[in-house]
């Protein structure tokens, strides 16, 4: 009885050879995403460098505090010396212009 349960199709053998080749695939998968966010990152900084260039100091930094620094329209825009839907409004156009920049990059 033992023998026959043990044989059922489906069952895995167990043994240290299929438990490697499961790890590998694993480490292959892991590897792919661990390359694909780096180059994420890489087009995100390149683009950010670009776009930085493009825009007014002012609007970077709106963006930059609003987006990325987490702080509020209205703290940003005291900081500024913005109003806050002119915060807003900055923010949108660096995201579209990075979204735009990303796209040329990814695509080239």
């Amino acid at each position: 009885d033992l023998a026959a349960k043990n044989g059922r199709p489906g069952r895995g053998s167990g043994d240290t050879g299929a438990f490697e080749r499961l790890n590998e695939v694993e480490a292959r998968e892991s590897l792919s995403r661990c390359l694909e966010e780096a180059y994420d990152q890489e087009l995100l900084r390149e683009a950010m460098g670009r776009v930085r260039l493009r825009v007014e100091t002012r609007t970077w930094d709106a963006f930059r505090m609003l987006a990325l620094d987490g702080l509020s329209g209205a703290e940003v825009a005291l900081k500024l010396g913005m109003k806050v839907a002119s915060v807003y409004v900055a923010r949108s156009k660096v995201q579209r212009l990075l979204r735009d920049e990303i796209a040329r990059l990814d695509a080239g």
